[in-house]
């Protein structure tokens, strides 16, 4: 089960990290050639899609997966299963259509809303047809995920991934297009695999569309979407208020911070994508209670690690994707990735609002944490600037995750094993000191004591009090070795 669970999240993270590794990737390249102000109106625009995608998308992607249900059925005009895959993409793909359609006549006052000018008229364009262009992929990755199709999903991501950068430095490199090139690149990324990922679902798409079933999953994702705008608000709203109380400039000293932290985050979107299935499946298994114990407190162990990783090496990797204007945000990336830790904590630590079906306890915990977001950002962020936002980010999410395992727990009790997870949190403290002593000089005796420290001492002292156990150790050291035969078999001497 955790090799599953393992592998499917390794895979995910790959698809994940492809899927957004455009933006990590080209960093150096807009940093490059876009100014700050420029930089930080990209962000802005980039956050928008996120948000109207997640939104127009009306939780349908999460509904599949409870109402689709394993046919056999070879007549695809009786299969159930193809009736629901055909007829929420159909739904989908005329409502957002629609949506679109009578935005495309509001561009200006858009433009006049997000950036306070009407001159981003084609930028807000260009928005507008990514948006729909991407909510395209909503129903066939939810279905490849539902077969557990991830290599597939990550394939099609790499492709993505390969077009999206080498289109973008075309337009800006080749045709100094620049904040526009970067959105034409998405355009005709947007549109190629919006026709492969179609293409993968072709065959579940049957001639008859059922309201009933459009319905169904309403009923089912609508009390998911105050979850989602919630969540939407808890991760993106900072961008408005920096540009409410500073500009696009502050916006963009930033967005390389949070793009660097957001690398945690990603794996913990891989986590989230890979978990439910296996969270499901052995829920009626007698020692499921021991099983969601055990994956609560590797997450706080291998999570925490990442963060240690990113938060020590923030300085350094600041000034190897960008540049020295950037510098002064590397305190920001500690903050930045506590919360994304945090964010984890809404999925892995609610097992018993899951399963049993009571998903309106997260969104009142998603609406508490929302509402407070607003408020501090409202009086943090004017006083305390970027480093304010970071803040408020890290006690929403803090508070998000610690009402919604508490409400989980008293659905479900998952005993949590305080002891062991206490004594890590302990030595993550001390080593996290001795690697910010490091912080404040960027050189390469610094660098190196740093990685000796994480990878070399923490897990030494992991071992020596007995945090990680024989048999996991034994685990540990079997996959390594496991993962080494297939590179000797892949690259034979």
């Amino acid at each position: 089960m955790f090799k599953d669970l393992f592998r499917h999240s390794f895979i995910y993270g790959i698809a994940s990290i492809l899927q957004n590794a455009a933006g990590f990737f080209l960093l150096p390249l807009y940093t490059a050639y876009l100014t700050v102000s420029d930089y930080g109106i990209l962000e802005a625009i980039i956050v928008s899609v996120t948000i109207l995608i997640s939104i127009l998308q009306l939780g349908l992607g999460s509904a599949l997966f409870k109402y689709y249900a394993y046919d056999e059925t070879d007549n695809p005009e009786q299969s159930a299963n193809r009736l629901i895959i055909s007829s929420t993409f159909f739904f989908l793909l005329i409502f957002v259509g629609c949506i679109i359609a009578a935005a495309l006549f509001f561009v200006e006052d858009l433009s006049l809303l997000l950036f306070d000018t009407a001159q981003y008229r084609q930028l807000m364009t260009l928005l507008l047809v990514i948006v729909l262009l991407e909510s395209m992929y909503v129903v066939p990755i939810a279905y490849l995920r539902i077969q557990n199709r991830s290599v597939v999903i990550s394939l099609l991501r790499g492709g993505s991934f390969l077009s999206q950068v080498s289109l973008t430095i075309f337009f800006i490199v080749g045709l100094n297009q620049k904040i526009d090139g970067v959105l034409y690149a998405r355009v005709l990324t947007g549109s190629v695999f919006a026709f492969l990922f179609v293409w993968f679902i072709r065959n579940e798409f049957v001639r008859r569309f059922s309201i009933r079933v459009i319905r169904e999953l309403l009923s089912y994702s609508v009390f998911l979407i105050p979850v989602s705008i919630c969540n939407l608000i808890l991760m993106m709203s900072n961008r408005y208020f920096i540009l409410l109380f500073y500009d696009s400039e502050a916006l963009g000293l930033f967005s390389v911070p949070n793009k660097i932290a957001s690398l945690l985050l990603l794996a913990v979107s891989a986590f989230q994508m890979a978990w439910p299935s296996i969270m499901f499946r052995i829920k009626d298994r007698e020692d499921a209670r021991a099983v969601y114990s055990r994956v609560l407190s590797y997450y706080i162990f291998l999570f925490l690690f990442f963060l240690l990783i990113l938060s020590s090496f923030s300085g350094e990797l600041i000034l190897l994707l960008s540049n020295s204007k950037y510098f002064a945000g590397r305190s920001y990336i500690v903050v930045l990735c506590l919360s994304y830790f945090f964010y984890g904590f809404f999925y892995v630590g609610t097992v018993g609002i899951n399963i049993f079906k009571k998903t309106y306890y997260q969104t009142i915990a998603t609406v508490t944490g929302a509402v407070v977001n607003l408020a501090l950002n409202y009086w943090l962020t004017p006083i305390y600037g970027i480093m304010g936002t970071c803040i408020v980010l890290c006690v929403s999410y803090a508070l998000v995750g610690v009402l919604a395992m508490l409400f989980s727990q008293r659905i479900y009790r998952v005993p949590i094993e305080w002891e062991r997870i206490l004594k890590y949190l302990l030595s993550f403290a001390a080593i996290a000191f001795v690697c910010a002593l490091g912080q404040a000089e960027i050189s390469l005796t610094y660098f190196l004591l740093k990685f000796v420290v994480i990878f070399l001492l923490f897990p030494l002292v992991l071992i020596v009090t007995r945090i990680v156990t024989p048999a996991e150790r034994r685990a540990a050291l079997s996959s390594v070795h496991n993962l080494w035969l297939h590179v000797k078999w892949y690259h034979p001497k």
